[in-house]
């Protein structure tokens, strides 16, 4: 499909069906990732792909901590904290065939632990720099896997337990989020309206 059909078209999709995912598929899609624009050109990504039963141990941590994460309340609805989504995360990460672990190694900050220590402006502008491209990159990944008639879904309920994953991966970059891929169990035909959200000055 073309550019425009791809990005009109894409839904997250939170349920797979067992069919694996291939090496060559799961490369195709990394190498859209790494083609991601970058600030400065300082591709700050780092991918871990995991299609074992590694990543279960990673969703038992998430059912393990949930209790411990809420959304904060939103002061335009003043509705009271409630509980995030980590369980129903946990239940999508241990299901989908592929799961794309994203790092961000910070090459001009040095990470969050870094950060704390000397949040100034200038510092917080340059985290803001990796971490849109960080963001650019887990697009291209969407986008491609929706190309290749595939499903996925960006997966942020695990923040709280970012060093575990660090860890249990042995990378020392800060972990950013996951994604989810696979062959989606029903065909996706949500139509989820959007918010024209801009104005244009002539």
């Amino acid at each position: 499909m073309d550019t425009l059909t791809t990005i009109m078209t894409r839904r997250s999709v939170r349920e797979f069906s067992d069919k694996p995912i291939s090496k060559e598929e799961i490369e195709k899609i990394l190498e859209a990732g790494i083609h991601a624009p970058s600030s400065k050109n300082s591709q700050p990504w780092f991918f871990v792909v995991d299609t074992s039963q590694k990543k279960n141990k990673i969703a038992e941590m998430i059912e393990q901590h949930a209790d411990e994460t809420f959304t904060p309340q939103d002061p335009r609805t003043e509705k009271s904290a409630r509980p995030t989504t980590a369980r129903a995360s946990a239940k999508i990460l241990r299901n989908a065939p592929a799961v794309i672990f994203v790092f961000c190694e910070s090459p001009f900050t040095g990470g969050r632990k870094e950060l704390l220590k000397k949040p100034e402006l200038k510092y917080l502008l340059s985290y803001t720099s990796e971490i849109q491209s960080i963001a650019a990159a887990v697009q291209n990944i969407l986008l491609t896997v929706h190309n290749m008639g595939l499903g996925a879904v960006w997966n942020n309920d695990m923040y709280y337990i970012a060093e575990e994953i660090q860890t249990e991966y042995n990378v020392p970059h800060d972990f950013m989020l996951a994604v989810c891929i696979g062959h989606p169990k029903e065909p996706v035909t949500q139509n989820i309206p959007r918010a024209k959200k801009y104005h244009i000055i002539e």
